[in-house]
């Protein structure tokens, strides 16, 4: 396991104890490496503190689709995606909204070939 699996790991280990439980089948490990392949970083990218603007595309859908379809937290998103703020994951998510309101193209693809490899 490589170091980034591994972080990733424990800070997902560290929120086990959250009462909800998603019926997804997919492990948020997957919703990650799914969001890291569809915008084309790495996991360790994903989880560093750059805000390159690939990385930054990664950690919106990621936050997005956690809160909008499992319903997760904000503390427990924003644990997920690199020990950020939650006001980080608040803003990320009004970010997508607004994206998705003008009909930006970029976003609104990415988003659909995000959720389309996540129901493969």
């Amino acid at each position: 396991m490589s170091l980034a699996n591994y972080k990733l790991h424990a800070r997902i280990s560290a929120f086990k104890n959250n009462s909800f439980k998603s019926s997804m089948k997919l492990s948020i490990d997957d919703v990650v490496k799914i969001a890291c392949e569809t915008t084309g970083c790495t996991i360790e990218q994903f989880l560093s503190k750059k805000r390159l603007q690939t990385y930054v595309d990664a950690r919106m859908l990621v936050s997005n689709y956690l809160r909008v379809y499992r319903g997760y937290t904000l503390a427990y998103i924003s644990a997920i995606i690199g020990d950020k703020h939650h006001a980080t994951v608040i803003h990320a998510i009004r970010k997508y909204n607004d994206y998705v309101d003008a009909k930006d193209k970029t976003i609104i693809a990415l988003n659909e070939r995000f959720l389309n490899l996540l129901n493969q």
